[in-house]
């Protein structure tokens, strides 16, 4: 089993200093909206991967009226320990473990992995495009490394090519280098979305129907039909021949995987247009359950949880069914403003969250 089992933040965010000791199995942060609950996980998840759940710069992370931030977790996977930590300011910031410096993210996402799931996540399904493609990068982007390199590649190589359509007159051979990059990382990352799909949306609909009875679930990927990656690479050759005079009218590139989306539907209907909110929520939900059971399968270890007040919504019959299904699967983190009930209280940490001070009860 992999889990946080310390967590020590200096100067991050509204927490001043805290040293906190976790529990594998369950923990609790209990505080007022405002308190510093969702800064406690944002740590993790950035500690983790590199990234802020909540797409914040890193020199937001710095406490007012400070100059620097640090963050420090001991991470036990199997009992073999290791200390990382992440300090900065507003100027940048850097990654260690065990006293080696991380050249980037790609060293280390993926070890720990992890999914955070909090009210705003309703737009997954409702929302646009744009949510349901960062929710399939993050999750292939721990599942596959190379997925998460061609990712990174894509994304330098699209604002290099959009920069470059502004210019006054592009040189056409630069372009086509440009472009030819775009089309191989992106058809890379148009099949793996693809590939993974069908499992993804088998554990979403087994997370589904133990929440809501005669609801069916289907995914898919807009854009054209391909059964591999030499396929996806011609489609892709194919859309920017086709939309190579608009692009140069328009400034900005107009094909490939960063305009693509993941089309839920729910009985056959498009969620987006016709699904109540409390269907909405519930298909969020399965969606990030079900990722947390792609990662683990495709990882071979367990997934952490961050779960930031999702239980606001959720009378406490319905908070404890919910705590009861993910238990045991991974570590839990799961903030509210109220006290939650633990499926195994033996192996519960709960902790008092108010004004950026973090206190674990007894």
């Amino acid at each position: 089993m992999a889990f946080f089992s310390t967590l020590s933040l200096e100067n991050f965010r509204n927490i001043r200093q805290t040293g906190l000791e976790f529990d594998p199995y369950c923990n609790f942060l209990i505080g007022n909206n405002g308190s510093g609950k969702t800064n406690l996980l944002e740590a993790l998840f950035f500690l983790a991967l590199g990234k802020s759940q909540r797409n914040a710069s890193v020199k937001d992370f710095v406490l007012q009226e400070s100059e620097y931030f640090l963050a420090e977790v001991r991470i036990d996977s199997e009992g073999k320990p290791a200390l990382r930590r992440t300090q900065g300011n507003r100027n940048g910031h850097l990654f260690q473990q065990d006293g080696h410096t991380f050249r980037s993210a790609s060293d280390f996402i993926g070890d720990l992995p992890i999914i955070s799931f909090a009210p705003e996540d309703i737009l997954l399904c409702s929302g646009p495009p744009a949510e349901r493609r960062r929710f399939l990068n993050m999750l292939l982007s721990q599942a596959d490394i190379n997925y998460f390199l061609s990712l990174k590649e894509y994304h330098r190589t699209l604002l290099q090519r959009n920069a470059y359509l502004k210019t006054e007159r592009p040189d056409s051979h630069y372009l086509s280098v440009l472009t030819e990059t775009l089309v191989r990382q992106g058809a890379l990352l148009r099949t793996r979305r693809k590939e993974m799909l069908p499992t993804l949306q088998t554990c979403a609909q087994t997370h589904l129907s133990a929440m809501v009875a005669d609801e069916q679930i289907t995914l898919d990927i807009s854009g054209p039909a391909t059964d591999s990656e030499d396929e996806a690479r011609i489609a892709l050759e194919t859309e920017f021949r086709r939309n190579e005079r608009q692009e140069q009218l328009l400034c900005v590139t107009l094909a490939g995987p960063h305009r693509d989306d993941m089309l839920v539907r729910l009985n056959g209907l498009s969620v987006r247009d016709f699904a109540s909110r409390g269907q909405t929520r519930s298909l969020a939900l399965s969606l990030k359950l079900a990722a947390a059971d792609v990662l683990s399968n495709r990882k071979g270890k367990n997934v952490v949880m961050l779960l930031d007040d999702i239980f606001s919504e959720l009378d406490d019959a319905r908070a404890e069914r919910l705590l009861e299904r993910i238990y045991g699967r991974g570590q839990i983190f799961a903030a509210a403003p109220r006290n939650l009930t633990s499926p195994n209280r033996r192996s519960t940490a709960r902790f008092r969250v108010s004004n950026g001070t973090v206190t674990r009860e007894a």
